[in-house]
């Protein structure tokens, strides 16, 4: 069923353009020199996400919605947020705009929530960049540069 609602979505998407905004949060472990990457329960699962999700600019800040994403997905706060960068794509046929943002961890501790199928902390040299989405490379070159 959700894959139906996914392909309805990208046909409105296709055919009245919307703008949208989201957010991507590169969350440091914070003891370790590791990022944690998930993989979401729907769409195609192997691929390697940053946690994060859309938001309305009417009525949060970019760094709320990043805050509450990462607190709804994984269960954990977020400390020293800082904006990295901004993505902006059109691939699937709306006009996305997605700020990524760095935080550290204040817990290691995950609770999942139903999105979440399994999250890894990776050190940057492990990071299996053929198994990870478009806008998760582009931040991970933004934070290597």
């Amino acid at each position: 069923m959700r894959d139906i609602i996914l392909s309805l979505l990208r046909f409105y998407w296709k055919l009245f353009k919307p703008k949208t905004f989201g957010v991507k949060v590169i969350i440091l472990h914070p003891n370790q020199k590791t990022i944690l990457l998930v993989q979401h329960s729907y769409g195609d699962t192997p691929i390697w996400h940053l946690p994060g999700g859309g938001y309305n600019p009417k009525r949060e800040s970019a760094e709320q919605a990043a805050r509450r994403e990462v607190f709804e997905e994984l269960g954990i706060e977020l400390a020293e947020l800082t904006q990295l960068a901004d993505y902006k794509t059109s691939a699937e046929g709306k006009r996305d705009t997605v700020s990524i943002f760095t935080a550290v961890a204040q817990s290691t501790e995950l609770t999942f929530s139903n999105e979440i199928k399994s999250a890894k902390w990776f050190k940057l040299s492990d990071i299996p960049v053929k198994h990870v989405y478009n806008i998760t490379n582009f931040a991970l070159a933004k934070i290597s540069q």
